[in-house]
């Protein structure tokens, strides 16, 4: 009879490791599951990183051909004008340091000096 509960035992032990077993095969199976769904989130996030790189990149570019036609336009009009100095250089009262001082008074006493 304890040769039966001892095989009876026996088989316990390996059962036991089987169940070990089967459950360390369950837990490999769930985290290569959670592997794949991360590597699916990166490449999600790098294809929507991507797009969103080129669109800026298109932004970018965009806003320099802009800058670039505004320029072209500005040299143009200031062709137009005849010269760089545009309204700097326009005809018109000239204003100076001497135009903006009230005029000199004279007192009747340097007059009477002078003569």
């Amino acid at each position: 009879m304890l040769d039966a509960l001892a095989a009876v035992a026996g088989r316990g032990d390996n059962m036991d490791d089987l169940h070990d077993f089967e459950a360390l095969v369950h837990t490999v199976e769930e985290l290569q599951a959670q592997l794949s769904a991360k590597e699916e989130q990166q490449n999600f996030l790098a294809e929507v990183i991507a797009d969103k790189q080129k669109l800026c990149q298109q932004a970018k570019e965009q806003h320099e051909e802009k800058v670039r036609a505004l320029a072209r336009q500005a040299r143009r009009q200031r062709s137009r004008k005849g010269g760089r100095g545009g309204a700097l250089s326009a005809p018109g009262p000239v204003v100076s340091y001497e135009n903006l001082l009230p005029p000199p008074v004279v007192r009747e006493d340097e007059e009477e000096d002078e003569e």
